[in-house]
């Protein structure tokens, strides 16, 4: 899960694209050598998968899925791209308690806005599902919610 909140900037070392996909390396030196193979990471929105990594640098696979949903095969070497980690264990329950909470709000209240002080926490209801960033696997946020409120409460959650 990722807030959105961009942590770090990378540049693009290099980037090789072809028919079956391609590969990125970034140059990161303030977030590169916290990084492992294996780990999941948002450039520029798009979570990726590590592949390889060293003190200054990671690299990560672009599938042609991943090519034709983003942007990635018009940026070129030496662009600046937005990084995020993940969120970890409490940080990533609570928040997703905290979106499941607002969500519930605007459910009870009939309003396709629920608003949360503080943090600001803000959900919507979207209409239109075909733009470029599109959740087209809806149904997983909805069970990563309701797996979120059963380990922080211990309460199981049902959305039928």
């Amino acid at each position: 899960m990722f807030t959105g909140i961009i942590e770090h900037l990378g540049t693009i070392k290099t980037l090789s694209l072809d028919e079956q996909g391609g590969r990125i390396t970034i140059q990161a030196p303030s977030l590169a050598a916290s990084l492992a193979v294996s780990a999941s990471i948002a450039v520029n929105g798009c979570c990726l998968t590590i592949v390889a990594c060293d003190k200054k640098t990671f690299s990560a696979d672009l599938s042609p899925e991943t090519l034709n949903k983003t942007t990635f095969s018009s940026l070129n070497e030496g662009d600046r791209v937005n990084l995020e980690q993940p969120l970890k264990g409490t940080t990533m329950r609570l928040k997703a308690l905290a979106i499941g909470l607002a969500a519930a709000l605007t459910s009870l209240a009939g309003s396709s806005v629920a608003r949360a002080t503080a943090n600001d926490v803000v959900i919507g209801d979207i209409d239109d599902l075909s733009g470029l960033y599109a959740d087209i696997v809806g149904p997983a946020a909805v069970e990563a919610i309701q797996m979120a409120i059963a380990a922080t409460t211990g309460i199981a959650t049902d959305s039928t």
